[in-house]
């Protein structure tokens, strides 16, 4: 009925209960998307709490972050082939229905890029 979707290329560990738990808020909110909170464990091993903003209608923006993990109910994204497609979850995200923040971190992921923030700062430039 729900399928993970991996929206990085992070190295992700799920909680022990954390695919149900994402599932019963869909199910109860009857959302098409669900996302929750996470922890990012650095290099050195230090963990630090990651809350995402919640979704509202207006949120249109291409980049709004949903962290490296959403569940969504199955047919609701094509089929993306050989990997994720921002393109196509976008597309798809603005036609979805109801999308549901779990203000719970269920899952925790590997940190990709250990710069310092000072240097991440301008990479949108």
């Amino acid at each position: 009925m729900y399928e993970i979707v991996y929206t990085s290329a992070q190295n992700i560990v799920l909680d022990s209960q954390a695919k149900r738990r994402l599932e019963d808020a869909a199910a109860l909110s009857g959302a098409d998307m669900v996302y929750s909170d996470y922890r990012l464990i650095a290099k050195d091993g230090s963990v630090t709490e990651h809350p995402l903003c919640s979704y509202t209608r207006g949120s249109v923006r291409s980049d709004f972050d949903f962290g490296p993990i959403v569940l969504v109910r199955k047919g609701v994204l094509p089929d993306m082939g050989r990997g994720f497609d921002p393109f196509v979850f976008y597309a798809a995200r603005l036609r979805m229905g109801k999308i549901e923040h779990v203000r719970e971190y269920l899952y925790s992921a590997l940190e990709v890029d250990d710069r310092t923030s000072g240097q991440k700062q301008f990479d949108y430039v």
